[in-house]
């Protein structure tokens, strides 16, 4: 899910994840995750703009909140891509094999 590195001897991610979860929780996790994603992608953004807009009416007193905005943003981006590998994973892993008819 988050694509940290572990010990083998790890029974818990330092993310908070548990190892040996069923497939089932861990789809309904990651669709969260991805919601939680693009929530920050888009609020990143949205302040990102919100930072433009006040430093060209305001002054240059805005660089921190751009910079803050640009941080939670790319977070968001990266979250997203994290998650949807984790999501094909799962799909590969759990994926029935294809039936052949032999005659």
């Amino acid at each position: 899910m988050c694509h940290l590195l572990n010990r083998p001897s790890a029974a818990q991610c330092d993310c908070g994840y548990t190892f040996g979860t069923d497939v089932a929780d861990v789809r309904g996790m990651l669709a969260n995750q991805i919601v939680s994603g693009w929530a920050m992608a888009i609020g990143g953004f949205v302040l990102l703009l919100l930072g433009f807009a006040s430093m060209a009416l305001l002054s240059m007193l805005a660089i921190a909140p751009i910079l803050a905005a640009s941080g939670v943003m790319a977070r968001g981006v990266r979250m997203i891509s994290r998650t949807r590998i984790s999501q094909r994973q799962i799909a590969e892993k759990t994926r029935i094999p294809r039936a052949y008819l032999v005659e």
